[in-house]
């Protein structure tokens, strides 16, 4: 294995950890109790993104290459420096862990 693949799936892997280990249970779990943003959440990542993929790929008839790295991106809903991005943004970290929780757990 490649010296750049591992030290990065290090660093997501103690990225994803810390994040975890600051959390208390019922805060990873904080989404599932408002049922409208757990909709909202879900069809944004599960619907939304893949649907601009799509329009993205139809409109600039893009290569396959350049199609294939995008259908990855587009099939990693809540990619794990989504969770750091939010801290930054200064956005809920309650409801992104427990967004990001949900969708691994997904």
């Amino acid at each position: 294995m490649e010296p750049l693949l591992i030290f990065t799936s290090i660093t997501v892997f103690m990225l994803m950890f810390k994040i975890g280990i600051n959390r208390s249970p019922s805060e990873l779990l904080s989404l599932w109790q408002h049922p409208g943003r757990v909709a909202g959440s879900l069809l944004a990542v599960l619907v939304m993104v893949p649907a601009v993929f799509l329009a993205v790929v139809w409109l600039f008839a893009l290569p396959t290459e350049a199609a294939v790295a995008l259908a990855l991106l587009a099939a990693a809903p809540g990619a794990p420096l989504t969770t750091k991005r939010s801290e930054i943004a200064a956005a809920d970290p309650e409801y992104v862990s427990s967004l990001q929780l949900s969708l691994t757990r997904s």
